[in-house]
């Protein structure tokens, strides 16, 4: 394809690069992109609203510094070795002011824009900005594979028949300088003697920013904090219960918040903050990296900020094995510690119980006492898992001490820190599901649908620092039975949340055979 007509060399290049791996029918050219922003945020202490009006550019992250995803827009930082991957280079020595901008491909022809999770409102470009920008699915921060450009892309069937989060729910592009400095798509210069112009369509979005920042002062007000300093209510993602939002002060103060649902849930779902600010308060007193408690309600928790990243598929092997090690030392540290008894700590399922047994009981029959009131989709019957699952509880008598366990330890509520240089672990998020009780059953969701003893890094770590990780019959035993729990949680969950059919297919298609492997797994032990 040739993109001369269109662009500067440096963009024709990224085009042609892009392009090259690109396949599939041209884009409607009725469709339009959008620049999602949220306008009360600022840059440099101006109003977003306002920078563009008075610059005449919308600029990159690399510019700005603000962003609603990770401020990593430097060399070496994540969104600098992004787009060299997805440019060939490119941009590895352009001016911060000559990348790409990022916005979203509005295929499904939103009245909030293609990407509400970037901001409630909304710059519409006109169609000439189709012809310099890539696209690409999922997220570029998800290392995407598939890409496409104006002449050929084969995105938009997959994501229009994609079932994620609304607010997930686009097709990321970057977009190019016009051959005249300006950004392609705006009807004309965005600068009239600092009055805003009828340039481009600002949309407003569903009053989300205004019901964000009501909420935001009268937690900090409830905590005994100003609100004098608030300067950004930023909505964090990866989270599929609570709303998580990220609170920003004009001094560089930063604070995390949580906030619960009010609608239906499963029954150990109830006040899941206190089950949170207790394993926070459980691993500061075992040094082990995780956000501090500011202040908490029924209803919301306010906490610091860790530092870094959710792990992900970035690292080297050599820094996966150092960083699987780390965190076997991290748990092992947790596990040392001793509780005033077993169970969820919130009061969930009642009071925490003498024995281990008693409480994993109640807590296995809450879930399937779930699973039938919900309808769940079982790969089995109810009452034959609870069958399955009582012939394996003579196991249980096997703890005698109460140890904390997070049980929701997967990759992505472990934070990973490349401030210092070499990846670190910054911090262990995302606690709500901890219990008091046997300290194997956090190897489930550290090998999530997979298998801790494959994870020799992991196991090293953990053991060097005192862990005790035995593989004998019975602990296999209350192993696969810890298994079938979060498996039977992970089922049972997508009716009340409402996930819809395609994801909640998706999780049966992953999580089911899981589930039937464990089961098989304690018939088999059971019976040896």
């Amino acid at each position: 394809m040739d993109f001369r007509h269109v662009a500067p060399a440096r963009v024709c290049e990224a085009l042609r690069h892009v392009a090259a791996r690109s396949s599939g029918p041209e884009i409607d050219a009725g469709l339009r992109i959008t620049l999602n922003f949220h306008p009360d945020r600022l840059t440099g202490g101006v109003p977003i609203l306002e920078a563009p009006a008075r610059d005449g550019v919308y600029h990159s992250q690399f510019v700005t510094g603000t962003t609603n995803g990770g401020l990593t827009a430097r060399p070496g930082g994540d969104r600098h070795r992004w787009e060299s991957r997805i440019f060939g280079g490119v941009y590895d020595d352009a001016a911060a002011d000559e990348r790409p901008v990022y916005g979203g491909l509005n295929f499904r022809r939103q009245v909030v824009g293609a990407a509400p999770r970037f901001g409630s409102s909304h710059f519409r470009l006109t169609g000439p900005a189709l012809a310099r920008a890539t696209f690409c699915h999922p997220d570029s921060a998800a290392e995407p594979t598939d890409f496409g450009v104006a002449g050929g892309t084969h995105l938009i069937a997959p994501a229009e028949t994609d079932e994620r989060d609304a607010l997930d729910d686009y097709i990321r592009l970057g977009y190019r300088r016009t051959p005249d400095g300006r950004r392609a798509g705006g009807r004309g210069d965005l600068r009239t003697q600092g009055r805003f112009v009828p340039c481009t369509d600002i949309k407003r979005g569903r009053g989300a920013v205004a019901d964000s920042w009501e909420r935001a002062r009268q937690v900090l007000v409830g905590a005994g904090i100003s609100d004098g300093g608030l300067a950004e209510v930023r909505a964090l993602g990866g989270g599929t219960y609570n709303t998580v939002e990220e609170l920003r002060f004009t001094d560089g103060t930063r604070y995390v918040l949580k906030v619960a649902p009010t609608g239906p849930g499963l029954r150990y779902e109830s006040r899941l903050l206190a089950g949170e600010a207790e394993f926070y308060r459980v691993a500061a007193e075992a040094d082990v990296p995780a956000p501090r408690v500011v202040a908490v309600e029924a209803r919301w928790m306010l906490m610091t900020v860790c530092p870094g990243e959710p792990w992900n598929g970035s690292l080297t092997d050599s820094e996966q094995a150092a960083l699987r090690a780390e965190l076997g030392r991290q748990v092992a540290r947790l596990h040392r510690l001793t509780g005033p008894g077993h169970g969820y700590p919130s009061g969930a399922l009642g009071p925490l119980a003498p024995d281990w047994r008693t409480a994993f009981v109640t807590m296995y029959d809450a879930v399937l006492d779930d699973a039938r009131r919900y309808g769940a989709r079982l790969p089995r019957p109810v009452d034959e898992v609870a069958r399955t699952a009582r012939s394996a509880q003579d196991a249980l008598g096997e703890v005698t001490v109460p140890r904390p366990v997070h049980f929701d330890l997967w990759s992505g509520n472990v934070l990973v820190d490349r401030s210092a240089g070499d990846p670190r672990i910054g911090g262990l998020i995302d606690g709500e599901r901890m219990f008091w009780g046997d300290p194997l059953a956090d190897f489930v969701s550290l090998a999530l649908l997979g298998d801790i003893r494959k994870d020799e890094a992991f196991l090293a770590g953990y053991r060097e620092a005192g862990g005790r990780a035995e593989f004998d019959v019975p602990a296999r035993l209350r192993l696969a039975l810890y298994r079938s729990y979060l498996y039977l949680i992970m089922l049972t969950e997508t009716v009340p949340r409402a996930v819809g059919e395609e994801q909640a297919r998706r999780v049966r298609d992953l999580v089911a055979p899981e589930l039937v492997a464990a089961l098989d797994e304690i018939e088999e032990l059971a019976a040896a």
